[in-house]
């Protein structure tokens, strides 16, 4: 009789095979600057954990956010207790899935090749650098945890259910004849604030700690965040401030960044470097045949606009990129600007270009003129403008814009 039975709980086991202990540990859906890949991109990532005993090939993961199914393209096995890293950005290639993931927060549900439910976790919306994720490796209590942990263990990290509030600036942003004195302030007078004068983003570290009101001298780019125990640190507070400069009657652009973004040899978007794997043609006539400014990367900006006369019209953080082809290899760089959820908003809420009134934008451009550049810098904007009112055709708007980066003058784009 027993024996019987024994015979019969094999053959139910074998019928009902073991779930695999391969989990989503950690995902970080809003990875705006805190973890670069090998691609030299910002992009979302996902954590999985091997909590079995036996190891697991990664080639069998299949991805689902509910509307799109990507499955793994790489043949790798993950030992048990060890961490894998999926990189969620339409690329559809190794560990690089076919979608992203929702930046106003989603389900993301982990099965195997053939379809069966490993795992899934319902995230909220995600917080920008912060990832969201199981308390301990493989367990069951879920949130924001207090730092990341990428491709290492949860259980030094702690879970987080509250942000702080950013800071607040006594003075509004723009344009001063004079040196001007600055006071920030954070919501809670628990809170400690941190802040930065290169446009660097600001870290809780005792260098950068606020201590009292800041003299402003000069073109000065203020990046600010507030730090209180028991939250996650604030958003980032972001504001340019012009000190002396002549006047002028058009628009201004500030870009606002961390340095290395824009001009480090190895991650920087506007220079040669040493990065550059896209061949840059021969009949763009440059000395170097690779370089940093042709790959089209993305790097994180923040984006003011100020008009004609000089009020603030968007203060927002966007994805920044090159534009253009030959026109790359000039000392002044095309930059193509586009708003992202996963950023600092979807839109740009205000009518850029007159020519156009009542749209939102989702990407504008900072021209360098293209192949018009070194010479009149106007001349595809007034070939456009010849379209105005004679043909019923779309047109490029056009609006000449001082640009400045960290406060300090980059062209007229």
């Amino acid at each position: 009789m027993k024996s019987r039975f024994f015979i019969l709980l094999m053959a139910l086991l074998s019928y009902f095979p073991a779930r695999a202990s391969i989990l989503i540990n950690e995902l970080m859906p809003r990875n705006v600057s805190y973890m670069i890949n090998e691609n030299f991109n910002f992009d979302g990532w996902v954590e999985v954990y091997n909590s079995g005993a036996e190891n697991y090939n990664l080639a069998n993961c299949t991805f689902s956010d509910g509307d799109v199914t990507w499955q793994s393209g790489v043949d790798s096995i993950l030992a048990p207790g060890k961490y894998a890293i999926f990189y969620f950005n339409e690329t559809d290639i190794n560990i690089h899935a076919s979608f992203k993931l929702d930046s106003d927060g989603g389900t993301l549900t982990l099965s195997d090749k053939n379809g069966t439910q490993l795992d899934q976790i319902n995230y909220p919306k995600p917080i920008r650098n912060t990832s969201y994720g199981r308390s301990t490796d493989g367990g069951s209590s879920l949130g924001f945890l207090s730092f990341p942990t990428p491709g290492l263990t949860n259980n030094t990290s702690s879970v987080m259910t509250e942000q702080a509030g950013p800071p607040v600036f006594s003075l509004a942003p723009g344009f001063y004849s004079t040196g001007q004195t600055l006071s920030i302030t954070a919501p809670s007078v628990q809170a400690m604030i941190y802040y930065t004068t290169d446009g660097s983003e600001p870290k809780a570290t005792e260098e950068l700690q606020y201590t009292g009101p800041v003299s402003l001298e000069k073109n000065t780019p203020i990046r600010a965040i507030a730090v209180e125990a028991g939250k996650l640190p604030s958003d980032i507070t972001t504001a340019s401030y012009f000190i002396g400069n002549r006047k002028v009657t058009l628009p201004v652009v500030s870009l606002v960044t961390e340095p290395k973004m824009f001009y480090d040899d190895t991650i920087g978007m506007l220079v040669v470097g040493v990065s550059g794997t896209t061949e840059i043609p021969n009949y763009c006539s440059f000395n170097e045949e690779y370089a940093n400014f042709q790959e089209d990367w993305d790097r994180p900006c923040n984006f003011e606009l100020f008009d004609d006369d000089k009020a603030e019209r968007l203060n927002m953080e966007v994805k920044a990129g090159n534009f253009g082809a030959c026109s790359r290899t000039k000392f002044t760089k095309s930059i193509k600007i586009n708003a992202s959820k996963a950023y600092g908003g979807n839109k740009m809420d205000y009518t850029i270009f007159k020519e156009k009134p009542n749209l939102k934008w989702k990407s504008v451009v900072l021209r360098n003129s293209g192949n018009d550049f070194g010479r009149s810098y106007l001349r595809d904007g007034f070939m456009q403008s010849l379209l105005i009112g004679q043909m019923d055709i779309d047109h490029q708007a056009y609006q000449p814009s001082v640009v400045y980066i960290n406060g300090k003058y980059y062209g007229l784009l």
